[in-house]
């Protein structure tokens, strides 16, 4: 049996003339027209000045804290939390344009490379307009965060509008220990403070993190928390406050403000604000078998610096589930976490 053919016949050899014109075709020259090396040049700035609009209209992004990328805030949730949500940013973005919180950018724009890439889930922001108790909260909401490169909103300058506040990497994000927490005020403008933290590799995932604010000095404005280093147990927070229109890193002694938080069940730490002064408080193994140390020191705000003003200290005996030992771990300020991370 016969196979069918394959296909349509080939058609006859090409002769040894037409083979030469083809071939001869293949290999001639090719010449281009005149102006078409200033049309690619042209064309690749226009791509070249595409690429550069679009960097510096994601900053005016971040800065105003407008479009997808506005962080406000959520109670009670530590960056474990975040969550990439487009659905949520478009609400977000609307909510904001409701609320009349679109506003032009700072003079100060991160460059895009050092800009993280954490996405976390969106909510609408506080308007402004609410009165009694939600008005008081819109003042200076205390619980949220924001990782590298993404904005956060708390009312830092007392005029009843929220403020922006964002951490940007200095040199390369993954590596470096220096950063710079950029503060858009409403009403006194955009300010930079340049601080010290672990880098996102000694760090991961994130590297250092607005964890919240409070109005921990009890002076009507929120001061806010950031968590720069993290070991296996024990997280490091420090604070920023306004002081004299300028914000400011807080100091203790004149080195920054580095708060324990957390611990293990052998040895804890945290702080409170309960009282017009921070109270800064830790345990651990006393001396004794069954025995633990705990110490209480109560700071006073002072401009920038926290001034020690006592230091007592309480031997307390039982075990590390002893509830007396749990006043003396975690946060206790205002709606701030009692710990970045899960326990």
């Amino acid at each position: 049996m016969t196979p069918p053919p394959l296909g349509p016949p080939l058609g006859p050899p090409l002769g040894p003339e037409r083979l030469a014109e083809l071939l001869e075709d293949a290999v001639r020259p090719v010449t281009a027209p005149a102006g078409a090396l200033d049309r690619i040049r042209s064309g690749v700035r226009r791509r070249r000045r595409a690429r550069r609009a679009g960097a510096a209209l994601l900053a005016v992004a971040l800065l105003a804290g407008g479009g997808t990328t506005a962080l406000a805030l959520t109670s009670g949730r530590g960056p474990s939390g975040f969550a990439a949500s487009s659905a949520a940013a478009s609400s977000a973005a609307a909510s904001s344009a409701a609320a009349g919180e679109m506003r032009p950018a700072a003079s100060v724009t991160p460059t895009p490379a050092t800009v993280g890439r954490t996405v976390p889930a969106l909510v609408p922001a506080p308007s402004a307009a609410s009165s009694g108790d939600a008005a008081a909260k819109a003042a200076y909401p205390s619980a949220g965060q924001a990782s590298l490169g993404l904005p956060a909103r708390w009312d830092m300058d007392r005029d009843g509008r929220p403020d922006t506040a964002m951490i940007v990497a200095v040199g390369n994000a993954k590596t470096t220990s220096s950063f710079l927490l950029v503060v858009r005020l409403t009403r006194l403008g955009t300010q930079t403070v340049p601080f010290t933290a672990t880098s996102v590799t000694g760090m991961p995932p994130h590297g250092p993190v607005i964890v919240g604010a409070a109005d921990a000095a009890h002076d009507g404005h929120a001061q806010l928390f950031v968590q720069v280093d993290a070991g296996c147990c024990t997280e490091f927070w420090t604070i920023f406050r306004l002081v004299d229109g300028r914000v400011r890193q807080m100091t203790i002694s004149g080195q920054p403000v580095r708060l324990a938080v957390g611990g293990s069940v052998m040895n804890n730490g945290g702080f409170s604000c309960a009282g017009p002064d921070l109270a800064v408080y830790a345990y651990q193994p006393g001396t004794k078998a069954g025995t633990f140390l705990a110490t209480r020191d109560t700071y006073r705000w002072a401009g920038a610096a926290l001034v020690l003003l006592s230091r007592q200290r309480t031997t307390i005996q039982g075990s590390a589930a002893d509830q007396a030992l749990a006043t003396y771990s975690g946060v206790s300020c205002g709606n701030l976490p009692q710990y970045v991370s899960a326990r």
